[in-house]
């Protein structure tokens, strides 16, 4: 991997439909205890399905990438 994007500390994350390559900056703490009660919630009030974090989904407008995703269990896999 190039030593420059190794230094960076944003993420790199999936390209859009154009094929830019999209960069986020690292999630401020108060971020990251909204998803945790996100996925606190979720998990709570609806333990059939699936709660993921930061999964890839495609989409007709590129790749997204979610903080979080609730997976109906008719589409859960392992």
């Amino acid at each position: 991997m190039c030593p420059k994007i190794i230094e960076m500390s944003f993420s790199i994350e999936l390209k859009d439909r154009h094929g830019h390559i999209i960069m986020s900056p690292p999630s401020a703490p108060a971020h990251l205890d909204r998803e945790r009660e996100i996925v606190f919630q979720l998990k709570t009030l609806s333990p059939e399905g699936r709660t993921i974090t930061n999964c890839p989904v495609s989409t007709s407008d590129g790749v997204k990438v979610p903080d979080v995703a609730w997976v109906v269990p008719e589409r859960r896999r392992g």
